[in-house]
């Protein structure tokens, strides 16, 4: 399928890979990328010499949020299980504290609200890759947050109704790591907010393959 518009030099779809030719506004392209992201695609843009490539990929919102949290998370890749014994032998006292044991840092406590260099968020406990630094935003509420996790199933979602509120806890889904927990006042155009304590990620400088 060929597709043309006075601001591309063309959109070619095939059954396996997807193409860009970009001349307008970058803008321009994500609108279009959004009609055919269903397709779960790789998408190639090429603006003039310079190559970008991007995937289309899930969109969690609220909705899902929590039906993951009343009926069950996605399967993860691996599962990581260690006593806590075992867990106080690898981390620091803060990092047991809040990940083992549910903990939260004080808001504020850590420069990693205030750093949005490209990157990826891994599990401190486990090393999975959690977050994008790409979908990462100043939120105001001094804890690291993001708008999406970096896979659909690197997440989990459990009812938290301690402290006289409901809320949703998230953890990571390999070794059940606390994180934190997410809320519906995020950024468009996923709507999340997934709060997250900074002694729970670990920065990967380089990015990775999906």
């Amino acid at each position: 399928m060929l597709l043309r518009s006075r601001r591309f030099h063309y959109v070619l779809i095939s059954p396996i890979i997807l193409k860009v030719g970009v001349v307008g506004a970058f803008s321009e392209v994500l609108k279009l990328v959004k009609l055919i992201a269903f397709q779960h695609l790789p998408v190639y843009f090429l603006p003039i010499n310079t190559v970008l490539k991007i995937k289309t990929q899930f969109m969690i919102k609220w909705l899902d949020v929590l039906n993951y949290a009343r009926n069950g998370n996605p399967e993860p890749d691996r599962r990581v299980e260690k006593s806590n014994e075992e867990w106080k032998k690898e981390l620091t006292e803060e990092q047991f504290a809040v990940t083992r044991l549910k903990g939260t840092e004080r808001p504020y406590s850590s420069d990693v609200c205030s750093k949005f260099e490209p990157g990826i968020y891994a599990c401190v406990c486990c090393d999975t890759l959690l977050f994008d630094a790409n979908t990462k935003f100043e939120s105001g509420s001094g804890w690291p947050s993001f708008n999406q996790p970096i896979k659909e199933n690197a997440i989990a979602y459990h009812k938290d109704d301690s402290q006289g509120m409901i809320r949703v806890e998230v953890t990571c889904n390999v070794c059940d790591s606390h994180v934190g927990h997410i809320f519906p006042d995020g950024p468009e155009p996923s709507g999340l907010r997934y709060c997250a304590n900074a002694v729970s990620l670990k920065k990967v400088e380089e990015t990775h393959e999906h």
